[in-house]
C-alpha cells in the first residue's frame, strides 16, 4: 500500500492552528495554576487572624518569663538571700537562684523595689508612675511593704507589650468584685480593681526615642490594628521631599514583615529601632 505525502500546504493547515491553540490553552493551564498556587500560599483572614493572635501570646509569653525571671532575682536580692553557687557538668562554678518556694516573697514584692524592677524590664517610669503602679495593685489591707506580685506582673507585662501603663488592655484582667481579686487558693487567678483601674489614667512609659517612633508609626496606623499592610508603609514612606526610594522601601518591608501574615507588627520594630 502505497502513501501519499503530504504537502506543504497540508503541513502548515495542520500544524499552524494547532500550535497557536496549544499556547493558549497552556497559558489557561498556567493562569489557573498561579491562582491555586496563590490560594495555598496565602492564607484565610480568618487564620492570619490566629498567627497575629498567637504571635500576641508568643510575645506575651516571653514578656512574663522575663518578669517572672527579674522579681525573683530582685526579690532574692531584696531579702538578703544569697545566691547558690553549684557546679555544671564539666565542673565548672554556676550561679544560679534558689527555687521561688524558698523564698519569703513568693507571692509578693518588695514595694520600694517597683521602681526598679520596672526600669530593668525596659520602662522608662517617673516616681510618680511608680506610685500609681502600686496604688493600682495593692490590696484593701494596711501596707506591709509588698504588693501581690502576680498583680504587679499583670501591670507591668501589659506596659512592656503597649509602651502604656494603664489603659483598656488591662480591662480583662480586672473585676468589679473586689473579692474576686485575691485568689481563693494558691492555683486561682488574681485580679486588678476594675475601680481602680478605671481611676487610673493611662501614661506612656517608654523612653523618648521610643515614643516618638511609635507614635510615627501609629499616625500611620490610621484604624489601630497595630500592624501595618505593605501598601500603608510604602504610601508613606514615599510621600514627601524626603521619601525612601523604592528600594529603601523594600528593605524597612523586609525587616519589618512577618512571613507568617505578611504583616508588619510595629511595635516588635519599634522595639529593636530603639534599641540600636
Amino acid at each position: 500500500m502505497s502513501v501519499s505525502p503530504r504537502g506543504p500546504g497540508s503541513t502548515r493547515s495542520s500544524e499552524g492552528p494547532r500550535s497557536r491553540t496549544g499556547g493558549s490553552s497552556l497559558k489557561k493551564r498556567q493562569n489557573r495554576f498561579n491562582a491555586a498556587e496563590a490560594d495555598v500560599t496565602e492564607p484565610p483572614e480568618s487564620i492570619a487572624y490566629l498567627f497575629g493572635k498567637q504571635r500576641s501570646a508568643n510575645r506575651r509569653a516571653k514578656c512574663q518569663k522575663q518578669f517572672e525571671e527579674l522579681a525573683q532575682l530582685i526579690g532574692v536580692m531584696s531579702a538578703g538571700v544569697p545566691p547558690e553557687n553549684t557546679a555544671d557538668a564539666g565542673g565548672a562554678d554556676v550561679v544560679s537562684l534558689p527555687p521561688a518556694s524558698n523564698l519569703p516573697t513568693e507571692k509578693l514584692f518588695p514595694t520600694l523595689e517597683v521602681g526598679y524592677l520596672a526600669r530593668v524590664l525596659g520602662l522608662n517610669v517617673s516616681k510618680e508612675q511608680v506610685a500609681s503602679i502600686v496604688e493600682l495593685v495593692e490590696d484593701d489591707i494596711p501596707s506591709a511593704g509588698f504588693v501581690n506580685r502576680q498583680k504587679l506582673g499583670l501591670v507591668l507585662v501589659d506596659a512592656m507589650m503597649t509602651g502604656t501603663l494603664g489603659g483598656p488592655t488591662l480591662l480583662p484582667f480586672s473585676t468589679e468584685s473586689r473579692a474576686s481579686t485575691a485568689p481563693i487558693s494558691d492555683d486561682d487567678p488574681v485580679f486588678l480593681s476594675a475601680e481602680r483601674l478605671k481611676s487610673f489614667a493611662p501614661s506612656v512609659c517608654v523612653r523618648e526615642e521610643k515614643a516618638t517612633l511609635l507614635r510615627a508609626f501609629e499616625a500611620i496606623d490610621t484604624e489601630k490594628k497595630g500592624y501595618l499592610e505593605e501598601v500603608q508603609l510604602r504610601s508613606a514612606m514615599k510621600d514627601g521631599e524626603e521619601g525612601l526610594s523604592p528600594e529603601e522601601v523594600d528593605d524597612m518591608w523586609l525587616a519589618m514583615c512577618d512571613p507568617e501574615t505578611n504583616r508588619a507588627y510595629y511595635r516588635d520594630f519599634v522595639e529593636i529601632l530603639a534599641s540600636e
